[in-house]
């Protein structure tokens, strides 16, 4: 849902800026304020945790800055904390699925790199779109 978009682009790459509010199940998920200058500068506030239905991975490598900890539950490390105020460098082919470590929501700053591929969503080996995913959820056809 977003609240403002300020934004053009030119060829691929966007600017201006963005907040949105992304809702799942009914509840406040993700909310975002970006500034976009073809990378990107992302506050973010996870309201709530990552579903655990698929990793996903990114469509530009990025930097994250927790303002407080999290946890991070990778395919290949298992589940660990993601410590508060430090730089923490990712490809766009990490997979990972966020968890709060309590009920409060976390804010993170992340600086992204040009979009150079799509999302990707993870089940086992295969990576679907997004659409994919929820249409197989929902027990929909695409």
């Amino acid at each position: 849902m977003p609240y403002f978009d300020v934004t053009f682009s030119i060829g691929s790459q966007r600017f201006g800026l963005s907040h949105d509010l992304v809702i799942e199940q009914s509840e406040p998920y993700l909310e975002r304020w970006i500034f976009w200058c073809g990378f990107s500068v992302r506050f973010h506030k996870f309201h709530k945790g990552d579903n655990d239905r698929a990793y996903h991975d990114h469509p530009w490598w990025f930097v994250t800055v927790p303002i407080k900890s999290y946890l991070e539950l990778t395919p290949s490390e298992g589940t660990k904390i993601i410590k508060a105020g430090r730089p923490h460098n990712r490809k766009a082919t990490h997979q990972h699925i966020v968890k709060l470590i309590d009920e409060n929501p976390i804010w993170t700053v992340i600086i992204t790199g040009l979009k150079k591929r799509k999302w990707g969503f993870w089940t086992g080996t295969c990576s679907v779109s997004y659409t994919h995913l929820r249409a197989h959820e929902t027990g929909r056809n695409v």
